[in-house]
């Protein structure tokens, strides 16, 4: 436990000295005038524009909860969507530390008010996030086709100079067959240990996705999801003079380098701001200190947000379930398998 504790620590020291690293170089690369006109561009900010933010905020956190519901049916666990729906948010709350934590915070919450196993809920977050990559590649593939003109020599540059090549994808998918030979090897060697038995309940949860009943439901919260991260940013747009203008191909840019942010760091800290301000400045001719500003701003709504709602589900979730904790000791009694 105090391993765990220390690992902890280490990795948001790390993290938190990224975040940190980073501001530092854009405030160092902004001159004392582009840095008060940042400044001035965030106090600016049209807060009506951004009062939505948190309703939409929620719908896409509810739609997720939804759609995390479809996937856990076909492995005979029925969670309410309110307990879901708290689970979901306290699981991005707890991604702003440690990262990816939250995913396995979501189950182990879930589990101790639904009763009911988080090996096999684990596996439905593997199938939900490999799903998730995949509409995300999706849009990066029509957006970038669609934006070519926005993304100019120097951003293009940069990416095709890290694109990956032909050699290290096939590396890639080769240590990727070889990782699940050695997964199903040790199934097969210690299937009936407590090992066996996490690797069956991650595979019950992958195969979930292929068992679904309600497909067209599943495609419906996914459009929910994404159409709700989208207007997130074009709010954020809307609620400032310089990008005001901008709509659908901008913000789809936007949600794609804002992501890539969010996952390559705890809650994008210095990075979503920093890449988002790269890409309306580089691709869309906004003044760097504008564009920045855009970039903290979007970045300060989504970790409120993040905290309010995930401090409040923490709050909530003892209160929802006190009246009913006599009655779901009595039915959930019985072992699971």
């Amino acid at each position: 436990m105090k391993r765990k504790t220390a690992l902890t620590l280490i990795q948001l020291v790390v993290f938190t000295a990224l975040g940190g690293g980073i501001v530092w170089y854009m405030l160092a690369h902004m001159s004392p005038a582009d840095r008060q006109t940042m400044m001035q561009s965030i106090e600016e900010t049209n807060l009506l524009w951004m009062l939505p933010f948190l309703p939409t905020f929620l719908l896409s956190h509810w739609a997720r909860a939804r759609r995390w519901q479809l996937m856990l049916a076909p492995l005979d666990i029925h969670a309410g969507t309110v307990n879901t729906t708290f689970s979901v948010l306290i699981g991005y709350l707890v991604n702003l530390i440690p990262p990816r934590a939250g995913e396995v915070a979501k189950c182990t919450v879930l589990a101790r008010y639904e009763q009911v196993p988080a090996d096999k809920m684990i596996g439905t977050i593997v199938a939900e996030r490999a799903f998730d990559v995949v509409c995300l590649l999706l849009i990066i593939a029509f957006s970038f086709y669609w934006q070519k003109d926005a993304l100019n020599s120097y951003l293009a540059g940069e990416l095709l100079g890290h694109a990956p090549t032909v050699e290290k994808l096939l590396v890639t998918g080769l240590a990727g067959l070889m990782l699940l030979g050695l997964v199903w090897f040790f199934y097969r060697r210690y299937r009936h240990t407590r090992v066996g038995r996490f690797i069956e309940g991650l595979g019950s949860g992958v195969v979930s996705l292929f068992k679904l009943k309600k497909r067209g439901w599943f495609l419906v919260y996914t459009l929910l999801i994404w159409a709700a991260y989208i207007a997130q940013v074009i709010l954020g747009f809307k609620a400032m003079s310089a990008t005001a203008d901008l709509g659908l191909g901008p913000a789809l840019l936007v949600l794609i380098f804002g992501s890539a942010a969010i996952i390559a760091s705890p809650g994008g800290i210095g990075l979503y701001p920093f890449l988002v301000g790269q890409v309306l400045h580089s691709g869309y001719g906004i003044g760097l200190p504008e564009s920045n500003a855009y970039g903290w701003v979007c970045w300060a709504a989504l970790t409120l947000a993040t905290l309010l709602c995930g401090i409040a589900s923490l709050l909530l979730l003892p209160l929802y379930n006190r009246p009913n904790h006599d009655r779901q000791t009595t039915v959930d009694s019985s072992p699971h398998s």
